[in-house]
This record gives C-alpha cells, structure tokens and sequence, in this order.
C-alpha cells in the first residue's frame, strides 16, 4: 500500500520513483557521494540507516518502519482557536513536523514579530541538532525594510540559532520582500510544508492572537486526492521565492533554490 501510494504519485510534479541500491550506499556515505537530487529524496531501504540519515538531513524509511509512518500520507496540522493556550514546539510537534530536513524557507511578512513565541520556537522544532553538511535557512519577510534593517534582523537571529544549535553548520540568508511577492505564508523544508493563512506571528504571551488552520503535509508524498493543492502550494514558495530575488537583482546558496 505504501508503494502503491508513492508509485501513484510520482510524476514531473513529484519526482521519479527510482531503485537503486548505490543511492543508499551513497547517503549512508555521506555529504561526499551525495549529489543535490539525493539531498530531496525519500530512501527506502530494507534496514534503517537511523543516523546516517541524520547526517544528511534525509528522511529514510526501513521495511520494519513502514506502519508507523502513516503521518506522511495524512495533513497532521491542527485546528487553532483564538485565545487559546498554545506553544509552537507543542503544535508543531504533535502534527509530526520534527522530521529530518537539511534546507528550509520561510515566508511570512511578519515573522520577525514577538519572535520569542513563535520564530525561536518554530526554528528550534524544525532545526536539526547538527548534520555533516550545511542546513540552509532562507527567509523573506520585512515588508519596505532597508537592506541595513534586514541585515540587523539576520544577525540577530544569527546569535540566536547559534545559541540553540551550536554545534549546527547553516547559511542563513535573510530577503526583504513586498506584500506583492508572495501571497500565502508557509515554511517549506526538502520534505515539508507548513501553511498558516493567520501567519507565523501566532502566538502573543501564550494564546492564540487569532483562530486559524494549520496544514503540516509531505506534498510529494501525499496523495493530491486526499489533500489537494498541497504539491502546488509547495512549488509556488520556491518559485515565488524565485521572483522575489531575481526582480531585486539578489541571489541565493539555498539548495531549494537552485
């Protein structure tokens, strides 16, 4: 049923089904046989290679693992309601977030608002402790800030994930952006996507500041019919993200971005 899923899925939108036992042998040799492609796909192997996925920030899936991994088929986000008592690391935990990744994007305009609540606890959920090559984090937010703001915001949350992943390797980049440049909000990973239509800026002093669903999929995992849009809504990120840098004449090292 598994394959069946991920075999009905594949295609130009999703990427290719492939068997190949040196893919394998390459991630669990780490980030010197690893080419870009590897670094997005899902490895299925009949042992679990635990920690040598780790290194790499690749989800890898073993025959023995095969029922437990039903999240990946399924929207584990949460319905949030205004005023209640809610905690990012919690939220995004319980729906499933806290799987391998080596890149991530965010878009919210606002996302550098009450950061303590919500951008320190989200990054500290979905940030891997340490991998054996670079995690890239990119962020496009502070709508009509000069590029000298942006700058001052970027090395703050530097000092701060240095704080909380010191023995992390990253390259954080950090994109000033319009209200014209991305219509919805979300975090993409090379596996994930996070969508909020009330922002990332959710929680102010332990409540929710607004009612609003969370969508917490693996869009070229899950089936499109079961939650439609999802693989869509992931490539729209990037190639907006995409936009974004080329009208302000910008570039970008993120692997997603490439």
């Amino acid at each position: 049923m598994y394959l069946a899923e991920l075999i009905k899925n594949s295609g130009a939108a999703y990427g290719e089904i492939a068997s190949s036992p040196g893919a394998i042998a390459s991630m669990c040799n780490g980030p010197a046989q690893m080419n870009t492609q590897m670094y997005s796909s899902l490895f299925l192997s009949k042992e679990t290679h635990t920690n040598q996925s780790r290194k790499v920030g690749v989800i890898n899936i073993g025959s023995n693992e095969i029922h437990q991994t039903t999240h990946l088929f399924n929207d584990c986000g949460p319905s949030i309601c205004r005023d209640s008592s809610q905690d990012w690391f919690q939220i995004l935990k319980s729906a499933h977030a806290d799987q391998n990744c080596n890149s991530m994007i965010i878009a919210d305009k606002y996302i550098f608002k009450d950061v303590n609540a919500n951008l320190y606890k989200i990054l500290d959920i979905l940030l891997p402790q340490k991998l054996g090559t670079t995690f890239y984090l990119s962020i496009f937010s502070l709508d009509g800030c000069t590029d000298s703001k942006v700058e001052e915001f970027r090395l703050q949350l530097d000092k701060k994930i240095h704080e909380v992943r010191p023995e992390l390797s990253y390259s954080l980049e950090v994109f000033g952006c319009s209200t014209d440049d991305f219509h919805d909000r979300g975090i993409i990973t090379n596996y994930l996507w996070i969508e909020i239509g009330a922002g990332f800026n959710l929680i102010k002093k332990g409540r929710a500041r607004i009612t609003t669903n969370i969508h917490v999929t693996y869009p070229m995992i899950i089936s499109q019919e079961r939650v439609k849009s999802s693989c869509d809504g992931y490539w729209n990120i990037i190639e907006d993200a995409k936009r974004c840098l080329r009208t302000r004449h910008k570039s970008s090292n993120n692997r997603l971005l490439r």
